[in-house]
């Protein structure tokens, strides 16, 4: 598993993959709660 984080990319992808979640996380039940469907209009 560690050999898996010596390259930089993957470093960058758990990053980004982290914080996409965090944010996901945040916008979610405020998008839920305004009742702000974009998919089904």
């Amino acid at each position: 598993m560690t050999a898996i984080l010596s390259y930089e990319f993957m470093q960058n992808a758990i990053l980004v993959g982290i914080m996409a979640s965090i944010v996901c996380g945040v916008i979610g039940p405020f998008i839920v709660t305004r009742r702000m469907v974009f998919i089904s209009g």
